[in-house]
């Protein structure tokens, strides 16, 4: 494939995952800062109509670190804001308890997603034994963001590092995600979760 095929696809993808970012920002902006039902709500509505499945790289990117991820672990520079839902959002210094409310959000989010999905397909006859928005979380969202944990600064990395251990603990990530920390570039560079906040959890 030609480098400019390449850079075609590149820039359709992107502008895809643009569209898929803004409609889900017109959710979640109608929601009044630090409240977590509201936001949990509104996930869900948002997910009776835009794909999670499909754009579950962007959504996880979205309300992990705020915003789009190209490769490299730069943000989509559009000039679009911060998402209005993100744990990035969470006080500095981080809080444990105030970090365990994003989780619940995803935690209610995943389970409401599984629940739809279940009925959708026992209505075909077929039986579901996955949860829809577990899968790829764990083993392509996660890891993929935590190879690029070089890019943000101590106060993100020990949010993204309190947070992991709480998804860890309530079942919705298994301790493979963290793999992609063993990569040469962030064993050299001495770049990491710190692990007393995975045990605070």
């Amino acid at each position: 494939m030609s480098k400019v095929l390449q850079s075609l696809l590149h820039s359709s993808f992107i502008s895809i995952y643009i569209v898929f970012r803004d409609q889900l920002y017109k959710h979640l902006e109608t929601v009044p800062e630090n409240d977590f039902e509201g936001f949990s709500a509104k996930l869900i509505q948002a997910g009776g109509t835009l794909e999670y499945l499909k754009y579950a790289d962007a959504l996880f990117e979205i309300l992990l670190v705020g915003g789009l991820i190209q490769p490299g672990g730069s943000y989509i520079d559009d000039g679009a804001p911060i998402s209005p839902f993100s744990i990035f959002n969470a006080r500095s210094p981080p809080e444990i308890d105030e970090l365990k409310k994003y989780v619940d959000v995803f935690n209610k989010l995943n389970r409401r997603c599984a629940l739809r999905l279940k009925y959708s397909i026992a209505r075909a006859n077929h039986n579901l034994r996955f949860k829809y928005l577990q899968k790829p979380f764990e083993e392509q969202s996660l890891p993929n963001l935590l190879q690029y944990i070089g890019r943000w600064s101590p106060e993100q990395r020990d949010k993204l590092a309190m947070t992991v251990g709480l998804l860890l603990s309530q079942g919705l990530a298994t301790a493979t995600c963290l793999h992609s920390l063993t990569k040469d570039h962030l064993v050299k560079n001495g770049k990491h979760l710190r692990t007393s906040h995975l045990d605070l959890v």
